[in-house]
């Protein structure tokens, strides 16, 4: 008989506890780990987006006092053309800014979809897998106790056979 663990009725039976088993730690690990890189980069996202909103915020604060000072009458013309080219140059960098913001708050919601994603990955793998070690194991030992019998009974007949070969070789030479 031989005792190699491709050998014997219960070698499936391994395979899938392995293979339940590698799907359970994978199924933890790969998505945990995707989830925090992504989970880090949202951070960051939101950061830049707090970030470019303040920015548009003082900018507009910018644009007004400009306004404010155009409405003066004592002005000079070059000095409201002025006034008027930096109100251009600070709605420009608003409407920038503006862009950059709704880039990344579309970046932050497709983060959260594959966040989402990772979560579905794990609530389906982990239990699978469980479920196809737990049965793997279960139907090896089954095998197991079914050919650990058969071995016994092998034994038990060798046993037979060697004690009938005694008594016929002690018979034979008996006179």
């Amino acid at each position: 008989m031989e005792s190699n663990f491709f050998s014997g009725s219960e070698n499936l039976y391994k395979y899938l506890v392995s293979v339940g088993a590698l799907m359970m730690i994978l199924s933890i690990y790969y998505p945990l780990n995707e989830r925090q890189q992504l989970e880090i980069v949202k951070i960051n996202l939101n950061s830049d987006v707090k970030s470019l909103d303040y920015d548009i915020k003082e900018n507009q604060k910018k644009i007004e006092k400009f306004k404010k000072e155009l409405s003066n009458t004592a002005i000079l013309p070059e000095k409201k053309r002025e006034l008027l080219d930096n109100i251009k140059v600070s709605h420009k960098a608003n409407m920038l800014k503006q862009i950059k913001s709704e880039a990344k708050v579309e970046e932050i919601d497709k983060r959260e979809t594959y966040i989402s994603l990772y979560k579905w990955i794990f609530y389906i793998c982990f239990p699978l897998g469980f479920i196809i070690s737990a049965w793997g194991f279960w139907q090896w030992r089954k095998a197991k106790k079914d050919e650990d019998a058969k071995c016994k009974l092998e034994r038990e007949l060798l046993q037979i056979q060697v004690d009938n070969a005694r008594r016929g070789a002690s018979s034979n030479t008996q006179p």
